[in-house]
């Protein structure tokens, strides 16, 4: 019977998942985590494209503490031992002999080193040949280590190739009139959307900025949200920067003179205070034909993906700006398709979006 063993005894690592070492797998798993905390922490503060390096940079070091092993050492301890020998108790020591056999030694060592040059050369094509071997195993032993800078690499090259969109990135848009009701955004396409051919019902309301301001909103809709009944909150949703005023000038048969309502960044789901913003009653009227478009759809029992984001200029209470795509899944944007930016103005009067406050222009 041949029992195999390695041909250094000392060499020998227990593999435990998926060919990996307990140590190589817990740092592979931390370098996950570190990843997904990262993205999670930057993604509503950051460019989709700047994410991608950040989230790299973070992750590959974490992973190269599990898979690096310089002399055979972890690379924590390597680093330590390196930085310890070179800064803290690094000192400069010069040798010098007085003693004849000394002397002797040194000569001999110069005829061993004209020795070694002349053997070198004969050796240089049996080192070319090591030097492959050599290359070839670093890479089997790095193997995944490699994979995982390979794995972000690609995906920087996806993303730089236009692949992912976000709507930090930069869009085509139409020209801007700060005085007109809305405007379009890569040609009224939505591009992100697109892509997510889902039908899973889905909202996520991002959490309140540190201002205490709804930030974002996404949802995939269906027939439920439309037939869904909610309860009124039992206490009073006031966004930021509302306020009760009135103007002789907007009253009509629909509205009772207020400037401002309190809107929904989601609509047909439950009022939430991350999902509401102080908007004018002008930019309700202008939206409202396109939530009719999304209602029709649900009607034909469609889903329909919406993404909502209300703009600040800094510390604003109120946004100036919303922006607002939809599409619908089944029928591939037929019944739902826009992208559009809604000004958050009411013709005649004044804003103060830092404060709330409103005057008659």
């Amino acid at each position: 019977m041949i029992l195999p063993i390695n041909k250094e005894i000392k060499n020998y690592k227990q593999k435990v998942f998926f060919g990996l070492t307990v140590r190589r797998f817990i740092f592979l798993v931390i370098a996950l985590a570190v990843g997904v905390i990262t993205y999670f922490s930057i993604r509503n503060v950051v460019p989709f494209d700047i994410q991608t390096w950040i989230i790299g940079a973070v992750v590959i070091p974490v992973a190269l503490l599990g898979f690096l092993e310089p002399y055979g050492m972890p690379l924590e301890k390597f680093l330590k031992i390196l930085i310890r020998n070179k800064f803290l108790i690094s000192k400069h020591l010069v040798f010098k002999s007085d003693t004849l056999y000394m002397e002797i030694e040194k000569e001999y060592l110069k005829i061993e080193k004209e020795k070694s040059k002349k053997q070198d050369k004969s050796e240089e094509v049996e080192g070319d040949e090591k030097k492959k071997i050599t290359f070839i195993s670093i890479i089997k032993k790095y193997k995944y280590a490699f994979i995982i800078a390979l794995a972000v690499v690609a995906l920087i090259g996806v993303n730089k190739a236009g692949l992912f969109k976000s709507n930090n990135n930069e869009t085509v848009v139409s020209e801007v009139n700060e005085n007109a009701p809305y405007y379009e955004v890569d040609e009224n396409s939505p591009v992100l959307l697109k892509t997510m051919n889902l039908t899973q019902r889905y909202i996520s309301l991002n959490p309140l900025d540190d201002k205490g301001r709804a930030s974002a909103a996404m949802a995939i809709l269906g027939i439920e949200d439309l037939q869904a009944k909610y309860a009124a909150p039992k206490t009073e949703i006031v966004p930021t920067g509302f306020s009760k005023a009135y103007y002789y000038e907007l009253v009509n048969d629909k509205s009772d003179g207020s400037l401002f309502v309190v809107g929904k960044l989601i609509p047909f789901t439950e009022l939430k205070k991350e999902n509401a913003i102080t908007q004018t009653r002008y930019m309700t009227e202008n939206i409202q034909p396109f939530i009719d478009q999304i209602k029709k759809a649900l009607e034909k029992k469609l889903h329909v993906i919406v993404s909502v984001i209300p703009e600040y200029e800094g510390d604003d209470v109120i946004c100036k700006t919303l922006k607002y795509q939809a599409y619908s899944v089944e029928d591939n944007g037929e019944s739902v398709s826009f992208n559009m930016v809604f000004n958050n103005i009411q013709p005649g009067i004044e804003i103060n979006y830092s404060t709330g406050e409103s005057v008659k222009e």
